[in-house]
């Protein structure tokens, strides 16, 4: 992912977070919120892998 993209995230992110007069996260909300990253994360990872070796 590209600085804009992240920076679009963290930006709509610390929006939601300000209108909602949310004080965080809490823990379940952090457990979901990493099995999410790790999740895409790990398909980022195996789609270039995959992607990598058809071209060669």
């Amino acid at each position: 992912m590209d600085d804009g993209r992240l920076t679009l995230i963290n930006v709509a992110r610390e929006t939601v977070v300000r209108m909602t007069g949310m004080q965080g996260y809490n823990a379940e909300e952090t457990e979901q919120i990493r099995n999410v990253i790790f999740q895409q994360t790990e398909a980022a990872i195996k789609g270039r892998v995959a992607h990598k070796g058809q071209s060669t």
